[in-house]
């Protein structure tokens, strides 16, 4: 079986270098140069204004809303605890958060009735914010960005539809469409080769590298991103 599939993967893998290609000009072809370049064209813009204001809008954020509300809650639960007579910052929070109270000054034996919570709480939350809060509310971001732009799509498509309908329109839209799908097909096809050849510099004993070995048409382009890099 094991050997069956080392067999058929390099034939697989050089089929998704031809098909991957192949589906996007078909889909230019079918759904028309609006509907492949609007949406892609917007996705971008609203990445690159993403890449701009996420990081000042995740920092806003956390300082207007999350930093006070994951002190007063991180102060409830080790008031909580404390009542329930743990001694230590280590016994009353999970590894991870243990780790941020070490990095805030706290030794996992500091005792909670020794200092004062609310101060503790205040310097893990602050300690927690640019290794866990912020990324998480940055990325957050970053699909309310990309949300916006899948909304975008879908009113502007209406009237671009409606424009490409006409004869001369329609026939140049199918034509840009296929134009457009060769040059994300692309694309597409260099994201995968680039993921492939990650994989392999990670794993260059495994099967997979092997399969990729046997490849004709997919080694030739990993071989090509590493000469390129």
């Amino acid at each position: 079986m094991q050997s069956s599939y080392s067999q058929f993967l390099p034939y697989a893998l050089d089929a998704l270098v031809i098909i991957l290609p192949l589906i996007s000009i078909i889909v230019g072809y079918v759904k028309g140069f609006t509907h492949i370049v609007l949406p892609f064209a917007l996705t971008v813009l609203m990445m690159v204004v993403a890449r701009l204001y996420a990081a000042p809008m995740a920092h806003f954020f956390t300082d207007r809303y999350f930093h006070e509300a994951a002190t007063e809650s991180l102060t409830n639960y080790l008031t909580e605890k404390a009542a329930q007579g743990t001694a230590s910052i280590s016994q009353a929070l999970p590894q991870y958060f243990s780790s941020l109270a070490q990095s805030s000054g706290y030794t996992p034996d500091t005792l909670l009735s020794a200092v004062s919570i609310p101060d503790i709480s205040e310097k893990i939350v602050t300690a927690a914010e640019p290794v866990f809060i912020i990324p998480v509310i940055t990325v957050c971001v970053y699909m309310v960005f990309y949300a916006v732009s899948k909304l975008l799509s879908i009113l502007l498509l209406k009237p671009a539809d409606f424009l490409t309908k006409l004869p001369l329109v329609k026939q140049v839209n199918k034509v840009l469409g296929v134009i457009a799908g060769v040059i994300l097909g692309a694309l597409r096809l260099g994201f995968f080769a680039a993921a492939v050849t990650v994989i392999i510099s990670f794993l260059p004993e495994s099967a997979f590298a092997s399969a990729v070995a046997d490849t004709k048409l997919l080694s030739a382009l990993t071989d090509a991103i590493i000469k390129f890099f």
